[in-house]
């Protein structure tokens, strides 16, 4: 089992790392029967799992020139400060951080399918002719 689970006191949990919806569950459920064990929770179906931001990363399998991705997009790119380019993309809703490796990281998503949008929309957009 991948990932990590915090409890909060108000009886919430967040479950980090998990790679599906269903880990997730899994996760809970052993942070629950833990917290049982020890008689610090009676047992409680696990409901209303929401998922609130996904992460994946995608390797574009080539460099990229983060100062003409910066110009050209108008993505934020403060070398000094932070060695990739943040693009914001309003749809789907989702910030994209571009490496000049050509790797990037996708947050801000919820759904598996805004997540493909997204990656989608990245494609077209790093393969479109510069103007």
């Amino acid at each position: 089992m991948i990932g990590r689970v915090t409890i909060f006191p108000s009886g919430k949990m967040i479950s980090v790392g998990s790679k599906s919806i269903e880990d997730a569950r899994n996760q809970f459920n052993h942070a629950l029967d833990a917290l049982v064990e020890n008689n610090l929770a009676k047992p409680t179906p696990i409901e209303n799992i929401r998922i609130e931001n996904i992460v994946a990363t995608v390797d574009l399998e080539k460099t990229v020139d983060l100062e003409e991705i910066s110009a050209r997009l108008r993505a934020i790119y403060e070398p000094e400060q932070f060695p990739g380019a943040t693009l914001h993309l309003e749809e789907p809703k989702a910030t994209i951080l571009i490496f000049s490796s050509g790797k990037c990281v996708i947050t801000g998503t919820k759904s598996e399918t805004s997540l493909k949008q997204a990656v989608k929309k990245l494609s077209q957009i790093l393969s479109a002719p510069e103007k």
